[in-house]
């Protein structure tokens, strides 16, 4: 069912999505990677928060972040053909 829907999407939106999804996985990873090694005391400062809303908003930024880097990037590079 997911896969016929995905197939129906243009190319350029399934490509999009794809690169999006890709660059908000690497975000988050590289965001967990500056919480756990706790960069500039980042660490500290969002486990002194009492909720989980400041490391969410935090990861969500960088998805986000990541994301539109990764469909910038893929968007430049549709033109080079080096096979």
């Amino acid at each position: 069912m997911f896969a016929q829907k995905w197939q129906a999407m243009p190319r350029l939106i399934r490509f999009m999505i794809q690169h999006f999804a890709d660059g908000a996985v690497m975000g988050c990873l590289f965001g967990l990677l500056l919480i756990r090694l706790d960069v500039a005391g980042l660490g500290t400062l969002l486990e002194a928060s009492q909720t989980a809303g400041p490391t969410a908003l935090f990861l969500a930024q960088a998805a986000w972040s990541f994301g539109t880097l990764f469909i910038a990037v893929g968007i430049v590079s549709l033109g080079d053909d080096k096979d």
